[in-house]
């Protein structure tokens, strides 16, 4: 039965660690698409050429 105490927790903890290292990283496509546009909102707060311009 003490398998029961450790075991169970340490296969359950494995497999968060296995997921989260998996998932790491990787964005969704609605994730993706929102970081995208705030990165040029902000690249075009910040850079005043390309506010005149309206270059991309």
């Amino acid at each position: 039965m003490e398998w029961l105490a450790y075991g169970i927790p340490t296969i359950i903890l494995f497999a968060l660690l296995i997921y989260g290292a998996t998932r790491a990283g990787w964005f969704s496509r609605a994730e993706q698409r929102q970081l995208d546009a705030n990165t040029e909102a902000a690249q075009r707060r910040e850079d005043p050429q390309k506010r005149q311009r309206g270059v991309r």
